[in-house]
């Protein structure tokens, strides 16, 4: 779906559309001050990993900018200059929803200004993850467990659900409540993957990216 092909294009680190995207060798992308960021964060550690797939680089790999992927940016973001933004409405407004500030990524739900401070003043509810309105927070998820996303992992630099680190292969890391990360810098996305499957999913994607270069240029 179009939806879909959009999120094609958002930075698994930030999850915002890519800003001057680069490519590392094993064909994960990143905008560039995103990979940066995560890579400073770990300069005591002398092997440098690809925050999705987890390949590993005994140096720091040259960053190259992926031009295709500049320019199909590019189109995307003209086609958007002449639609109107989707409007994200409060979920819990009973007549004439107010228009969201912020979307609470454990409840769920969209909030206006009105109701985003009664939710902030609960206290069972300090802890939870809040984040520009969003109309879908299925790429929030695990991929696995199909669980919130709310915890990272500073063993494997990702990020994962709570049956991730209860049960999973994350049990007895040192992990940190992912709000708390969140605040000093966006971090990588969940992802298990082997590089044998990111390269599987790489090809899907480039087939994907092609698929939606031609809708951008038949509009």
């Amino acid at each position: 779906s179009f939806q879909q092909h959009i999120l094609i294009l958002n930075c698994s680190i930030c999850w915002n559309i890519y800003t001057e995207p680069v490519s590392l060798t094993c064909g994960h992308n990143f905008c560039r001050k995103c990979i940066e960021k995560n890579w400073d964060k770990r300069d005591t550690v002398q092997v440098y990993s690809c925050p999705e797939c987890r390949a590993e680089y005994n140096q720091k790999p040259v960053l190259q900018k992926n031009l295709k992927l500049c320019n199909i940016i590019e189109r995307f973001e003209a086609t958007q200059m002449n639609e109107e933004p989707i409007k994200i409405l409060c979920d819990f407004c009973l007549d004439d929803p107010f228009p969201a500030v912020k979307t609470c990524m454990n409840c769920e739900a969209s909030l206006c200004e009105h109701h985003f401070r009664k939710h902030s003043e609960k206290a069972a509810q300090k802890n939870h993850v809040l984040i520009e309105p969003a109309s879908s927070l299925e790429d929030r998820k695990c991929s696995d467990h199909e669980k919130l996303i709310e915890y990272y992992c500073l063993d494997d630099h990702s990020c994962i659900c709570v049956t991730c680190y209860v049960a999973g292969p994350h049990k007895n890391h040192d992990i940190r409540i992912l709000k708390d990360i969140h605040n000093e810098t966006k971090v990588g996305t969940h992802s298990r993957a082997s590089l044998e499957e990111a390269t599987k999913e790489l090809q899907g994607t480039e087939m994907n990216l092609k698929v939606f270069n031609k809708q951008l240029l038949s509009n």
